[in-house]
């Protein structure tokens, strides 16, 4: 009986009410077109970073600098930051390979140089990778010129934009093979690499980041990073203690004169022959084996949460960081997710005045009704009784514009999906990863939109309801 009559008297009230009902409405429609178009872009920004670039999760050395797969966020001028290597990364991917949930890990280098070909010159990330296993594990990458290297090839794959922007400065496509020089300055020295170029790749997606990165074999990222033998020598070498007086004293106490030697002089032959010997200074620049900067895990299909946890135990007594693929990547992952917690909050403070002009609105005509109130609480209407039907009123009116707004959104999203939105700026074309965005609603979304429309309704209830109790029978007696 009470449903009946809050059915009748909302649509009653519909002609005084709907100003209310098409703000509501235009309100829950934009922010579900809204929240469905920064959920398909999450959703597609994850599965092309996944399957191209960074894996589920990575681990990595913690450090009090921060840095992602790209390199390190700090704003240095002339100079490059390098990461610190993971600790025990060997040991890492056997053990994140072998986790409940986990689909494989690999190891990648982070490094940074200038890259010279010709008259090309350009500051490059370079990515240390092992290739075969690297494009096995990223299927979204495509080579499109050469061919893969193998394991053990000193070879750079560039990335389209980049051999375009190569072949522009040059006049013409380098020739695949042709060397490349990487450079660069560490500390106090320079580190120079030469390469050969073996092809070209393509990701998903056009990113000005991503068009920087370089895929280069891992020994010759190590060693732009300086993880080389050499290295690992020098710090191991004792420091010098320095010379006293005594010890001068000491030097020349018993020196003796000698006579010109009798045996020939500096032989000019042997010295060229040492000299081409550099079997010592290969050794000292050989690349430390097994050093890694991230090792990238994928897991299986819908073992995120498994995989996450068994990471995380693991590393809970390690000096390593535990990250999810958005932390690992930044940049415009981490964008995206801030500009859908703007536009919410944004959409939620229109949709708050929204509600206040409602029930404002729904408080008015409570006024209104002051008589028929009145009347029902003088032929005994209980207090219990007036509430449930001016409750029952206002959230039938409320979630009923909800409940337009989200059909309106869903035919608003069925028909711009195979259209799609085109995105000219080039800044938006890197943000969503597309140049033509087509969002599409799920019922999951149209239902939580749903959801907060019946809780909006809720919340209007509370003013109406306290103004509808106060009326007295007497008060409807007075209006006569």
């Amino acid at each position: 009986m009470i449903l009946r009559l809050a059915y009748q008297n909302t649509l009653r009230s519909l002609p005084k009410r709907w100003p209310i009902v098409v703000v509501l409405a235009f309100s829950i429609a934009v922010l579900f077109i809204g929240n469905t178009i920064l959920e398909n872009t999450d959703t597609g920004m994850k599965r092309t970073y996944v399957q191209s670039l960074a894996g589920d999760f990575s681990v990595s050395a913690t450090s009090v600098d921060s840095f992602t797969l790209f390199g390190s966020d700090l704003p240095l001028i002339g100079e490059y930051k390098v990461l610190p290597a993971l600790p025990g990364a060997q040991q890492w991917l056997d053990k994140a390979s072998h986790l409940p949930g986990s689909a494989g890990a690999l190891g990648q280098v982070t490094a940074a140089a200038g890259i010279a070909l010709g008259n090309y010159k350009a500051a490059s990330g370079v990515f240390g990778v092992d290739f075969e296993p690297y494009f096995a594990f990223f299927p979204a990458l495509q080579v499109v010129k050469g061919s893969i290297p193998r394991l053990r090839d000193h070879a750079l794959l560039v990335n389209e934009a980049q051999f375009e922007a190569m072949t522009q400065a040059l006049g013409q496509e380098p020739a695949l093979g042709s060397p490349v020089t990487l450079t660069v300055f560490n500390d106090t020295s320079f580190t120079i690499r030469e390469v050969k170029l073996a092809g070209v790749y393509r990701y998903p997606v056009r990113d000005e980041l991503l068009n920087r990165v370089v895929l280069a074999d891992a020994d010759t990222a190590r060693a732009l990073n300086g993880y080389v033998y050499g290295i690992e020598k020098a710090a191991d070498a004792p420091a010098s203690k320095g010379t006293s007086a005594s010890d001068l004293e000491a030097l020349f106490g018993e020196a003796t004169d000698l006579g010109s030697a009798t045996e020939k002089g500096v032989d000019p032959a042997q010295i060229e022959r040492d000299l081409a010997d550099h079997t010592l200074r290969d050794q000292l620049n050989t690349s430390v084996g097994g050093s890694w900067n991230f090792v990238l895990v994928k897991s299986a299909p819908g073992q995120d949460v498994a995989l996450h946890q068994g990471l995380v135990q693991s590393a809970a007594n390690s000096d390593v960081l535990v990250r999810e693929w958005r932390d690992t990547v930044g940049g415009n992952a981490l964008l995206v997710w801030l500009v859908s917690w703007m536009f919410n909050a944004g959409l939620g403070f229109v949709t708050a005045a929204a509600a206040f002009i409602v029930i404002n609105s729904l408080a008015l005509s409570v006024a209104e009704r002051t008589k028929e109130i009145g009347t029902m609480r003088a032929l005994g209407a209980q207090r219990l009784r007036v509430a449930g039907q001016i409750s029952l009123e206002v959230v039938l009116l409320v979630a009923g514009a909800g409940f337009v707004g989200v059909a309106l959104g869903w035919l608003l999203l069925v028909w711009l999906g195979p259209v799609g939105i085109p995105l000219e700026n080039p800044y938006l074309k890197a943000l969503f990863g597309t140049s033509r965005l087509h969002p599409s609603a799920t019922l999951a979304t149209a239902l939580s939109h749903a959801l907060f429309s019946i809780a909006l309704g809720l919340v209007a209830v509370v003013y109406p309801v306290r103004m509808a109790l106060k009326i007295l029978p007497v008060q409807a007696m007075a209006r006569e």
